[in-house]
């Protein structure tokens, strides 16, 4: 993590981060200890109501996506295209232990 030193604090004491997409919002400190090193994690994505209903209708519709749907999708519902691409790959994996 790079701190730009040219300002003071945010009111925190907490250093502004340069990478403005990395934020405390969508990272949790991961308590594993691996060499010594803590390692930032992701946090779960909560998928709005709207979010899911469109999902859903999606894979009804087909169960894999291309990259050109992904991209409309993920403009649509305001999500990263890895996380459709993830949405859809865990959904499959859920059917196929529905159907088992």
């Amino acid at each position: 993590m790079l701190i730009d030193s040219t300002w003071p604090t945010q009111g925190t004491g907490v250093p502004r981060l340069v990478n403005p997409a990395q934020t405390w919002n969508n990272i949790a400190v991961n308590t594993v200890m691996n060499g010594g090193a803590k390692k930032p994690r992701r946090v779960r994505t909560a998928f709005t109501s709207n979010q899911m209903t469109e999902l859903e209708q999606e894979y009804t519709r087909t169960k894999y996506l291309d990259r050109a749907r992904r991209l409309e999708l993920a403009e649509i519902l305001q999500l990263n295209e890895r996380t459709i691409k993830i949405w859809f790959l865990n959904r499959r994996m859920k059917e196929k232990e529905i159907l088992t």
